[in-house]
């Protein structure tokens, strides 16, 4: 019984780096993408387009998965390369998002996947299921 539980709990875990990781690479596309959505809105004379309520569903989802899966695998895998990224990646976020730069933010979000799937990777090589 211990073993079947084992599972479902990995099981379950797995599909949360799993989001976390896509959700990173999901922000990272709308954040570069906005600059070309709002001129194409504003040729079409679509207004108010830039504020976005994505950005305040994605980043706390991301934050809240990502620091969950993380702060586990770095104690298995002892490497902190992807949750030194992982920070790295939010505080450009924040910046980005503060300075109204999407650029910044895209770079962020991009650092954000690459360090939820990097700890994917390490992950892997340590847990054969």
């Amino acid at each position: 019984m211990h073993t079947q539980t084992h599972f479902f709990y990995m099981f379950k875990y797995h599909r949360l780096q799993w989001l976390s990781s896509w959700l990173s690479l999901a922000c990272a596309v709308h954040c570069l993408a906005m600059p070309v959505l709002i001129l194409i809105a504003s040729t079409w004379g679509i207004a108010n387009f830039s504020h976005s309520y994505f950005d305040y569903i994605i980043i706390p989802l991301v934050t809240l998965l990502g620091l969950y899966s993380l702060q586990k695998d770095v104690k298995l895998h002892k490497n902190k390369w992807p949750l030194i990224l992982f920070i790295l990646g939010l505080s450009g976020i924040t910046i980005g998002l503060a300075m109204h730069q999407h650029l910044i933010t895209g770079i962020a979000g991009a650092l954000l996947a690459i360090a939820q799937f990097y700890n994917f990777k390490l992950h892997k090589q340590i847990c054969k299921h």
